[in-house]
């Protein structure tokens, strides 16, 4: 089964917190370990700037690298942003898993380079 669909034990508020937990303690993982390593070998991409523009965002880290971002990949992602347009709608609120906007940034807020979204 999965968790929060008929089940009596894992309501939106619980799983709100164990994500954002989840999440947080995920993030300050990588950020530490990031910071063993040159930042050269990584290209930081926005929420807005991907959502608004998924494969202008995909061919910019491509050619960041150094790689081409052409025939069956290019194609592929494409294809998936086409799809993912179509299907568009599902959409949930922090509010339905117990959460506030205020809570979330404040937890990622404590990660050293997290910058908030913008929406």
């Amino acid at each position: 089964m999965v968790a929060g669909v008929g089940s009596e034990t894992f309501r939106g508020s619980v799983i709100g917190r164990d994500q954002l937990a989840l999440w947080a303690s995920g993030l300050e993982r990588f950020t530490a370990e990031r910071a063993r390593h040159d930042p050269a070998r990584f290209y930081d991409v926005g929420y807005e700037e991907f959502t608004a523009d998924p494969f202008g965002t995909m061919a910019a880290a491509y050619g960041y690298f150094g790689l081409p971002l052409s025939g069956a990949a290019a194609d592929a992602m494409r294809s998936l942003i086409v799809a993912d347009a179509a299907g568009r709608g599902h959409r949930y609120t922090l509010a339905e898993f117990g959460l506030t906007g205020a809570e979330v940034e404040e937890r990622f807020a404590a990660i050293p380079g997290y910058e908030p979204s913008k929406r």
